[in-house]
């Protein structure tokens, strides 16, 4: 996953508040970003593999709110 692809994902579901990447829990196969001030609020990009993409939503109570699958063809999520 491109950066540019990573962004255009963070983008939709940053529709209120914005989303901030956080080095401390990222590792190689998943990038995660938090809210700022907020502990629980998460959304997970974890590579699933080279053309799939699954992301990982939490609430303000850290319960998985959303669990949605992207596939990266070409340089648009789908």
């Amino acid at each position: 996953m491109t950066k540019e692809q990573e962004q255009q994902i963070v983008d939709y579901y940053s529709l209120t508040d914005k989303y901030i990447h956080s080095k401390l829990h990222s590792n190689a196969h998943q990038s995660v970003f938090t809210k700022e001030n907020d502990k629980y609020q998460w959304l997970v990009l974890e590579q699933k593999s080279q053309n799939q993409v699954e992301v990982r939503h939490t609430d303000r109570h850290g319960t998985i709110t959303a669990r949605d699958n992207y596939e990266l063809t070409r340089n648009i999520p789908k």
